[in-house]
């Protein structure tokens, strides 16, 4: 972030009556933390053993240190099959189930024939899944 956009953030926030810097940062970690959970049901096959998921995520699910008082910095993620991934903390009140619409596009089309037009010829799907406490 350069001085100048920190400098319109400062600018923008001394705007704000009322303005909870605190509040602010607790929801802005709840969204990194939705973010990375995103990124890790989204950048991993569905039932892939830890070792096949993303680099990212093979140490666990980081968590913003905002939330680190009720999480550890690290939550242990894993798909137990194709349809539900496990958590060794879960943030939320009860399991959750998520239809998931998606692409899948093979990267033998995207050579052959370029990622746009394999997107755009590819279906989209529903993947239904479910995320719970270990």
């Amino acid at each position: 972030m350069s001085i100048r956009n920190i400098n319109d953030k400062k600018k923008l926030i001394d705007t704000l009556s009322g303005f909870d810097q605190g509040r602010c940062a607790f929801h802005y970690a709840l969204l990194q933390f939705a973010d990375n959970l995103s990124l890790y049901i989204c950048l991993n096959e569905p039932g892939a053993r830890q070792e096949d998921e993303h680099p990212f995520f093979r140490t666990g699910l980081a968590v913003p240190a905002e939330l680190q008082g009720m999480l550890p910095k690290q939550i242990q993620i894993y798909w137990k099959d194709k349809q539900k991934i496990v958590m060794s903390h879960f943030p939320f009140i009860s399991a959750l189930d998520i239809d998931l619409e998606q692409k899948r596009i093979p990267k033998s089309s995207i050579d052959a024939d370029g990622f746009l037009p394999s997107y755009e010829s590819a279906s989209f799907e529903t993947l239904r899944l479910h995320i719970q406490q270990e």
